[in-house]
């Protein structure tokens, strides 16, 4: 029950219409990272930084482009040895700059224009949209403090997939900025 009221609060802030998926399976993750809000900002919006984290271990980001402004989206893409070029775009919905992103993921082809999971060879389950909400909070000592959290995931299995690739990509952003 409590995870129900969660998932109205969240798509009522949100502004979500209140749908099944909106009631689905959430991901949410905390990191400390060695480093000031400012770098951890920096990494989350800037070109240059967004290609040394984004993707799971393995996987490299040979095209990103930044456009952190709400109602735009900055496109990133993903492959690794044997894999596709797997693209998405972050279209912003509300921008508090130093602390908080507030973003719908959803899929793209390598120019930015959105498609369906199933156009680029993934499971057709998987949602086109994954709302996500991303705060940054001043630690202790210069370090910062990682929210991250994705909605709307239609069943457990499709949310441990991808919080197998946000542990990595939250890894891999540790490293990046300390």
């Amino acid at each position: 029950m409590m995870k129900n009221l969660t998932s109205v609060f969240i798509a009522a802030h949100l502004m979500l219409p209140l749908t099944e998926a909106a009631m689905a399976d959430d991901l949410r993750a905390t990191r400390t990272l060695q480093a000031t809000p400012d770098k951890v900002w920096a990494a989350l919006t800037d070109t240059q930084w967004i290609k040394r984290w984004w993707g799971p271990f393995g996987f490299t980001a040979p095209k990103v482009r930044a456009n952190v402004v709400v109602g735009q989206a900055t496109l990133v893409c993903m492959t690794g040895a044997n894999f596709p070029v797997i693209c998405n775009t972050w279209t912003y919905r509300e921008i508090v700059p130093g602390s908080r992103l507030v973003f719908d993921q959803g899929w793209a082809n390598t120019d930015g224009a959105e498609v369906s999971p199933n156009e680029l060879g993934l499971p057709a389950h998987l949602p086109r949209l994954v709302p996500h909400v991303i705060e940054i909070v001043a630690g202790e000592n210069g370090t910062t403090i990682l929210h991250w959290s994705e909605f709307g995931y239609p069943d457990a299995q499709t949310a441990a997939m991808s919080r197998a690739g946000l542990e990595q990509v939250l890894d891999k952003l540790a490293t990046a900025v300390e």
